[in-house]
């Protein structure tokens, strides 16, 4: 495909197949989601003091804010700025598909520069897209998807020998992914010695990394606290598989600390074995020697590696975020080298095609992109109610969690957004938020519902039909079920559970909400 506005039609199709296509198999713009966006829903209320008002995580970033030298402020600052005019699922799914068409745009660049022929490129950044898009990395505008565009660039500039623009990734990635600054640093560093090597001016590179290094100093992350708290996301590591990951065990190692296999997608899962083998191939071609195209990309690709080596015995979990980019990448460098020998090159583009139909096959069946088109309509009318609205529900339920996000209105406890919660409260208290709320919503008394809405501020009880007799909530089912169901309902709607209602706190027994907070 040598046509270039091809090539960029061909990856715009890719990413928005990646980002629109849901987990049921509906092409769904609108409505895909990726659940871990439910923890961003803060972000229109950083500007916008009429939403959230009682909700402590927006409060908090709210005040820090404040600080024009936070970390997050630039990040913060774009999204809570433009989310005023563009709805946040919007924004944040814009954002996501420029960043993967902007990265497969670097990574064709790249693959020009280390094969030297554009049919060999245009497979390596197929293969980088498709492994990318399916490990999560882009779903849907966080932090992560910055940092993966950032490493794209950051191979680019460091293949292309445009040494004294690499100092500038450490302050880049200490903003939108601050786990990546030391391999920055350290490529940086390498770099200086690499233009010394070659007689070249190193004035531009020292002045690059003091700059970078006094912002970084400035707007400081902590990363010793960051270190030290790690084992607090430690159930990221088994929670994918339900068994206990060890460190010192050396299978564990490699491929849930280095591949990070139990961090993405079960597409990526699949997609890893077939490129390994590919990649593994290439090294055989070439004598068990990095393959030329990877040897160009050393220091794009070293770095990262040698700070997963230096960061391992101190928090095996930091560790695996220096490679979370790197090692899927130079897979996908090593698949294209061996392609560049086993295939003749005029069959490139065709491999390139079989690579993106394999990822439009799997995608539906085995990435995690949920559609919330169903419940549409009532997230459009939750959204009516007043902007100082509080809402509670069943702590594990997804429609619950969505409100704030898609609807902007505040809830008591979710634990899908409890993660986020961890900013603003302690581990103590969110489990009693959750246990309260648990127990207010399950209790066969509706004067138990009524006293806990008094109590904490909540003004309406999300009802679904789990909550009936028989269900989550015992053979007894819950009190504000069975008012809804029989008519004491402010909204009833359906979606594909059942039915779902909406109670009013003030309709219950011993009156509503007294309290706020």
């Amino acid at each position: 495909m040598s046509s270039s506005p091809l090539r960029l039609l061909f990856f715009a199709g890719l990413a928005a197949f990646a980002f629109g296509v849901t987990s049921s198999g509906a092409f769904s713009p609108a409505g895909s989601y990726y659940l871990d966006n439910f923890n961003l829903y803060f972000l229109p209320g950083l500007f916008d003091r009429s939403l959230f008002p009682a909700d402590k995580v927006t409060l908090l970033f709210r005040h820090m804010m404040e600080n024009p030298l936070l970390r997050e402020f630039p990040l913060f600052y774009f999204y809570g700025m433009v989310s005023r005019f563009v709805p946040l699922p919007y924004l944040t799914k814009a954002v996501s598909f420029l960043l993967a068409l902007g990265s497969a745009v670097l990574a064709f660049r790249t693959g020009r520069r280390v094969f030297g022929d554009d049919r060999t490129a245009f497979l390596f950044s197929t293969l980088a897209m498709v492994c990318f898009l399916s490990m999560d990395s882009f779903y849907f505008g966080q932090n992560r998807s910055f940092g993966a565009f950032l490493f794209f660039a950051f191979a680019d500039l460091a293949v292309a020998g445009r040494y004294a623009a690499l100092p500038f990734f450490i302050y880049l990635f200490y903003i939108f992914y601050p786990y990546l600054a030391l391999p920055a640093a350290i490529a940086a560093a390498a770099a200086f010695f690499l233009l010394r090597k070659e007689g070249r001016g190193r004035t531009p590179l020292l002045a690059a990394a003091l700059v970078s290094l006094a912002l970084a100093a400035v707007t400081d992350i902590g990363l010793d606290a960051a270190i030290e708290g790690a084992g607090a996301f430690d159930y990221k590591l088994a929670g994918f598989f339900g068994w206990p990951v060890s460190p010192g065990n050396p299978l564990h190692l490699v491929v849930y600390y280095l591949l990070n296999a139990n961090e993405h997608s079960r597409l990526y899962s699949a997609l890893l074995p077939a490129l390994a083998a590919a990649s593994l191939l290439g090294w055989r071609g070439s004598g068990w020697k990095p393959p030329v195209p990877v040897r160009k990309a050393a220091l794009a690709l070293v770095p990262f590696l040698a700070s997963f080596a230096l960061l391992y015995p101190f928090s095996p979990l930091i560790a695996s975020r220096q490679a979370i980019f790197a090692v899927p990448y130079l897979l996908c460098l090593g698949a294209a080298a061996w392609a560049e020998t086993a295939l003749a090159r005029t069959r490139m583009v065709p491999a390139a095609f079989a690579a993106a139909a394999v990822f439009a096959a799997g995608h539906p069946v085995l990435n995690e992109i949920d559609d919330i088109s169903p419940y549409a309509g009532i997230y459009r009318s939750l959204g009516t109610l007043p902007k100082d609205a509080m809402i509670a529900g069943a702590p594990e339920g997804r429609l619950l969690a969505g409100i704030p996000y898609y609807s902007e209105r505040q809830i008591f406890y979710s634990d899908i957004t409890s993660e986020v919660l961890s900013a603003a409260a302690s581990r103590r208290e969110k489990q009693e938020r959750r246990a309260a709320e648990a127990a207010a919503v399950c209790s066969p008394d509706p004067a138990a519902a009524a006293a806990f809405a008094a109590a904490n501020g909540v003004t309406h009880f999300l009802v679904e039909r789990s909550q009936a007799p028989g269900g989550s909530c015992g053979p007894r089912g819950s009190a504000l079920y069975a008012l809804a169901a029989s008519g004491r309902a402010v909204l009833k709607a359906a979606a594909p559970e059942g039915e779902v209602f909406l109670v009013g706190a003030a309709d219950l027994p011993a009156g509503g909400p007294r309290k706020r907070g």
